[in-house]
């Protein structure tokens, strides 16, 4: 079971190591970083706070850790780039969940329940 990035581990341990996985659950979970999968307003953020953390770095700013805060936002810039081939792949049971207030788009958790043969889907209220 994963939340966000380790929902996203997850599906690609099931991607390309079946044999090891039985199951799943992935919760928030998106499969590319941009507006597709995320809405504008969290995505711009994203954006501006990486420059943030490579202007400060560049300062020598220290009232914060900045590396990590660009690493962190890096990686949601860039990554993940699960395709709908890749979902195809997975056979085993997937519980693909989110809420209806999460970051990533309601219309994406459902296209990644719709791309796994055996997913169940579940999108909590509030």
């Amino acid at each position: 079971m994963g939340r966000s990035d380790a929902g996203i581990i997850a599906l690609i341990m099931t991607i390309y190591y079946p044999e090891k996985v039985k199951k799943i659950v992935a919760f928030a979970a998106n499969l590319t970083p941009d507006t597709i999968a995320l809405y504008p307003s969290f995505y711009n953020e994203v954006l501006h706070e990486r420059k943030l953390a490579d202007e400060m770095l560049l300062k020598k700013d220290t009232t914060q850790n900045w590396k990590i805060v660009q690493q962190r936002n890096r990686m949601m810039e860039f990554q993940p780039h699960i395709s709908a081939n890749d979902l195809h792949k997975i056979k085993c049971p997937v519980l693909v969940m989110s809420t209806d207030r999460d970051i990533i788009r309601e219309e994406h958790t459902f296209y990644i329940y719709r791309n796994i043969i055996k997913a169940n889907l579940c999108i909590l209220p509030g």
